[in-house]
């Protein structure tokens, strides 16, 4: 194992890509983060009402006969 310091926190730690494994995870979920955006909250009225819209659409259950 290779020990040295990392460039964001300066802790002597092992590395990976130049950042400790704690810095590393930061940079990862911020990174996802921008990737798929910011996740709305919705209330359980707005979920249910959701899941009926979908039921009532037929691409959504294409499979199924009524």
């Amino acid at each position: 194992m290779v020990y040295a310091f990392c460039k964001k926190c300066g802790e002597k730690r092992e590395l990976r890509g130049g950042l400790c494994e704690d810095c590393q995870s930061i940079r990862d979920a911020e990174r996802m983060k921008g990737i798929l955006g910011e996740r709305e909250h919705k209330t359980k009225e707005e979920v249910e009402q959701e899941i009926a819209e979908k039921k009532k659409d037929r691409k959504f259950w294409w499979g199924t006969r009524e």
